[in-house]
């Protein structure tokens, strides 16, 4: 379960090559659902997350003087089958105190996703529109874990962005994607890329 992981955030093996950041990234609170958007392949922004985590954490008074994560986040979303999978292998690296850290993290899973609504809204009351703004729930079924989350393997408390197992917003613009459950204090950026088994045509 996410609720008790700290640091260890959702990331992946890194593709050939990383789609650049994006910005900026939509409002979770306010997308609407948009599934032709939200299938493909998708990175998270670690710079983006990481300056996020560092402000929190300060913001809680936790001493934390430098905060990096290496390694990506993928995610990839079939909008024809339905399965939504994140694969993980991330190092956390930072300073507490002038003490530093290096903390790494791998873990993946997959699931049945569907749009669902607004916990707070009546889907039989007359006039309800599963289109408008704020009605971009997510909702996964069976979901399992290839490689669970491990406990207890990281240096400072970090909440998670997402709990697959329960309720979260994705807002989707373009090439950039937005998840975040509704009591979470942090955002999951992400952009779109290639599947990671595909090569680069970059030179």
């Amino acid at each position: 379960m996410f609720a008790a992981a700290a640091v260890a955030v959702l990331v992946a093996v890194a593709p050939v090559s990383l789609p650049e950041p994006v910005e900026p990234y939509p409002d979770v609170t306010t997308g609407v659902r948009d599934s032709e958007c939200i299938g493909g392949h998708w990175y998270l922004d670690t710079a983006d997350y990481a300056a996020q985590a560092l402000a929190f954490l300060n913001g809680l008074g936790i001493p934390v003087e430098a905060l990096a994560f290496q390694g990506t986040q993928h995610m990839e979303i079939d909008v024809a089958t339905g399965v939504w999978s994140i694969d993980t292998a991330l190092v956390a690296e930072g300073s507490v105190l002038g003490t530093a850290f290096s903390v790494p993290s791998a873990f993946s899973g997959n699931g049945e996703w569907a749009w669902s609504a607004n916990p707070g809204s009546d889907e039989l009351a007359a006039g309800y529109d599963p289109q408008a703004p704020g009605e971009n729930f997510v909702t996964m079924d069976l979901w399992l874990w290839g490689v669970p989350p491990a406990e207890g393997e990281t240096a400072v408390e970090l909440p998670p962005f997402l709990d697959p197992e329960q309720p979260f917003q994705s807002a989707c613009e373009g090439d950039t994607l937005a998840v975040r459950a509704p009591d979470a204090p942090l955002t999951g950026n992400f952009v779109r890329g290639e599947s990671p088994e595909t090569p680069s045509s970059a030179p």
